[in-house]
């Protein structure tokens, strides 16, 4: 091989290198929710929107976030500024989100940014030396209002998962503890790692498949778990003035 294509490959071989550096995975990918500032010095890159379509199915709060991130990331973007989230309702069973991505040179500093408030969050709710642990259960009002089931926790019942509902126990002991669910023919199960000093939150409801609802449940962070739990809370007291 003379000089020349030796020198060519390997130009082409380090093209391929800082190509394969640059491009983001959906790890890479960093979000903001609304009621955080936008990014300082980052690149604008677009607008995003997910879970709008008519006939989309399965498509909880984790399903939706993940899609984002990965859109996000093949767009060349490694942040997310969220500028609209919807919950599910009686007429949509999607979360529904609304962004701006971004590309930003110091992604650890945003990434170290969102772990602190993930755990301010998470110590407003349970101290960190708490000798215990806080799962809390809740479900919407949806378009399945009608379908209710039992969540068992290690075979126990612990939450009757009904429309606009919350309920939550306190947990002394560490370890894994087995949630599940079941309606007709059809059923779901978690599997919790319990430490002390967390809290958890499990969102129930019904998903769609094919003419028969099926019950589900989503184990979410404290942030979107308690800003969830939150409008529950404010739908419930809004049925209760109109009684």
């Amino acid at each position: 091989m003379n000089i020349l294509k030796l020198s060519s490959l390997l130009a082409l071989l380090f093209c391929f290198t800082l190509l394969a550096q640059a491009q983001n995975t959906a790890d890479d990918v960093v979000v903001l929710h609304e009621y955080q500032s936008e990014p300082t010095n980052a690149t604008y890159i677009g607008d995003i929107k997910h879970g709008y379509g008519a006939l989309k199915m399965h498509c909880n709060c984790r399903t939706i976030l993940q899609e984002a991130k990965e859109d996000a990331a093949s767009k060349g973007a490694n942040l997310i500024k969220i500028t609209s989230f919807k919950l599910p309702g009686k007429l949509n069973s999607c979360y529904r989100l609304k962004g701006e991505i971004f590309k930003v040179s110091d992604i650890a500093f945003y990434k170290n940014f969102t772990k602190k408030w993930n755990d301010s969050v998470q110590n407003s709710i349970v101290p960190t030396n708490a000798p215990y642990a806080m799962v809390y259960f809740f479900r919407r009002k949806e378009a399945a209002s009608d379908l209710y089931y039992n969540v068992k926790m290690n075979d126990k019942v612990v939450y009757e998962a009904s429309s606009n509902t919350i309920d939550s126990i306190k947990i002394y002991e560490e370890g894994n503890v087995e949630l599940s669910a079941s309606y007709l023919y059809k059923s779901t199960s978690a599997t919790l790692d319990v430490k002390h000093g967390h809290s958890y939150f499990i969102s129930c409801y019904a998903d769609l498949e094919f003419v028969t609802w099926f019950p589900q449940m989503e184990i979410l962070g404290p942030v979107y778990g308690l800003q969830q739990m939150r409008g529950v809370e404010a739908d419930i007291k809004k049925m209760e003035r109109t009684e």
